[in-house]
């Protein structure tokens, strides 16, 4: 696996990308000082000084400290743990040189507006679980005559687009996908 940082503007915030699933929920959020989460690595971050939250979408990590912890006390331990724990062969900064998401045309019947984050809650819709099966898929927006779909930042569209263009020629309307 792959991964890209990114300093976000809350200072108090950082989020790590993957190119790989990180999971199939909408998030995961796990508090320092709650509960032990079922996973090691998790734990293990939770148990550094400072860090207050940690957070799992699809495609990426968010680590949030305490208002008066140091990022230099923090980042190497947490970067070390998280390489470990999900098998992290590369972490370098985020260098965004497209857009993470992109609108394709649905010729089929106009759909309820729908905003699928998580792969197991795109599965309550025909067509977002067809594209959220795309690697890469982050979170799929379905909106009328239009469908946004939001890519992690380690995947291009040329690889993306092709399949979903591809899915969405595919389905039929007799699947009822708005609803």
């Amino acid at each position: 696996m792959n991964a890209v940082r990114e300093f976000p503007p809350n200072p108090h915030a950082l989020v790590v990308h993957t190119d790989s699933l990180v999971t199939d929920e909408i998030v995961e959020t796990y508090l320092a000082g709650s509960p032990a989460p079922p996973v090691v690595w998790i734990r293990a971050v939770l148990a550094l000084a400072g860090v207050r939250v940690l957070s799992l979408n699809a495609y990426k990590v968010r680590l949030q400290k305490q208002k008066g912890a140091r990022w230099d006390g923090i980042m190497r331990p947490f970067e070390r743990i998280l390489c470990d724990g999900l098998d992290i062969k590369r972490l370098s900064d985020l260098v965004e040189v497209e857009s993470r998401s992109r609108r394709f045309a649905w010729h089929g019947r106009p759909l309820a507006r729908c905003v699928y984050e998580g792969k197991r809650q795109a599965l309550e819709n025909p067509l977002a679980g067809d594209l959220f099966a795309i690697p890469g898929v982050a979170e799929v927006i379905l909106d009328g005559h239009e469908i946004e779909v939001c890519k992690c930042p380690l995947r291009a569209w040329r690889e993306m687009a092709p399949a979903i263009a591809r899915r969405l020629a595919n389905v039929s309307d007799a699947r009822d996908p708005g609803h």
